[in-house]
């Protein structure tokens, strides 16, 4: 039998999936988890196969949780399970070396296969962001994911939020005024589904702009 923990803060969807779970698959469920601070606190301390995590926890981003907890566990089985169906999570999260990644508005049933087939050893991405990635494959936007949603004004400020700049240091070099940079900042978040500025230079890296 699998030992399974589960990382989300909403309890009723915590509940829900585990009973799912344990009803059709051979799995125990040892930790509910609710918060970044208790996967840091419980999962260096527990012999478990599996973890289901969360992207996004109390407003904070888990994603950097996925490097450091394989580095420590190399054999834990990581599944991303979250609203996000950005591509850049998505990239970021593999490359890190999370073994699924599946939407919360998959079927339960797609998401019970992708819990089996990760615990036996095999990887899993949700139909609908496969479908996303290949399309854009088919139109040429493999290369730098998102990146094309920008406008240059945008880019240059992505840029400059990368290198360490403040949103006044910004608006001086740029002509604007900071609640103008703040604006920018806020859209480029929402039009990349990033959440915290740690992301927004993760991005940047990834896309060369620094």
């Amino acid at each position: 039998m699998h030992k399974l923990i589960i990382a989300d803060d909403h309890s009723i969807f915590r509940s829900g999936l585990r009973k799912a779970l344990e009803e059709k698959l051979d799995i125990e469920v040892i930790q509910e988890l609710k918060s970044t601070t208790e996967v840091e606190s419980v999962l260096p301390e527990t012999d478990c196969d599996g973890l289901i995590l969360d992207l996004s926890m109390n407003n904070i981003n888990s994603l950097y949780l996925v490097k450091k907890l394989k580095k420590m566990k190399p054999n834990l089985k990581i599944i991303i399970l979250t609203m996000h169906d950005s591509k850049y999570f998505f990239n970021q999260a593999m490359a890190d070396g999370a073994n699924g990644y599946i939407l919360k508005t998959d079927e339960h049933a797609n998401i019970i296969e992708a819990v089996k087939k990760v615990l036996n050893g095999g990887s899993y991405a949700s139909k609908e962001l496969l479908d996303t990635l290949l399309d854009d494959m088919n139109h040429g936007k493999a290369g730098n994911v998102g990146i094309q949603v920008l406008t240059p004004r945008e880019k240059e400020i992505l840029r400059m939020v990368a290198l360490g700049e403040t949103s006044n240091a910004i608006g001086q070099a740029l002509d604007i005024s900071p609640r103008t940079v703040e604006n920018h900042r806020n859209n480029i978040r929402k039009k990349l589904d990033l959440v915290d500025l740690a992301d927004m230079v993760k991005f940047a890296k990834m896309n060369e702009l620094v």
